[in-house]
């Protein structure tokens, strides 16, 4: 079975606060579940975002993989 992970851990691991994880995971930008009322993920699907992150931001994507609508504060760009 995969890893499962924390809010604190996932936002450790992308050097972001955690609440941006809570809005990029309310937003299904990063892939989560909950338990309870506790949100969590997989190791392998926090992986491939980074995976996405970085190949967009070879193509050519704003600071730190996010789009200009993300870095003026709109809505997450789906991946």
């Amino acid at each position: 079975m995969e890893n499962i992970m924390t809010i604190e851990e996932v936002a450790r691991q992308l050097r972001i606060w955690k609440r941006k994880v809570y809005k990029y995971a309310e937003a299904g930008r990063i892939p989560s579940f909950k338990i309870g009322s506790c949100r969590r993920f997989f190791e392998g699907e926090i992986d491939r975002y980074l995976e996405l992150l970085t190949k967009e931001q070879r193509e050519g994507a704003g600071d730190c993989g996010l789009s200009r609508a993300e870095e003026s504060n709109s809505l997450p760009v789906d991946l």
